[in-house]
């Protein structure tokens, strides 16, 4: 078994819809995320890879990291006129369709990257 490991980094905000701290959940926060990607292979590539790395950080950038970094991340939960007061006065506005925890954003990156690899 042959595996890699890639590191990015993305700075965002968000507002977390339920949190057992207040704060979360009543302000907006922000986080400086790392995103570390491990792919495994049983057997190598015809370049005696498991990925190549550009593709890997192609994919990663143009799905995840343009579209999140510098972002104000929202659930899709909250009210229709809370979403539109928030994108009347922030530029780069993302809405989840959960609430943007780690772990939601875990699982969509991992879908995201599984799909564009075809895994």
């Amino acid at each position: 078994m042959y595996s890699v490991k890639k590191k990015f980094r993305f700075e965002a905000a968000h507002q977390l819809d339920h949190a057992y701290s207040k704060c979360c959940s009543e302000s907006i926060h922000g986080h400086s995320y790392v995103l570390i990607v491990e792919l495994e292979r049983v057997v190598l590539d015809s370049s005696c890879m498991v990925l190549d790395f550009g593709r890997l950080s192609e994919i990663v950038r143009e799905e995840i990291v343009d579209k999140l970094d510098h972002a104000l991340i929202i659930p899709a939960s909250f009210s229709k006129g809370r979403i539109a007061r928030i994108q009347e006065y922030n530029r780069k506005v993302v809405v989840w369709p959960t609430n943007p925890t780690a772990e939601s954003m875990a699982q969509s990156f991992f879908i995201t990257i599984s799909k564009r690899l075809k895994v």
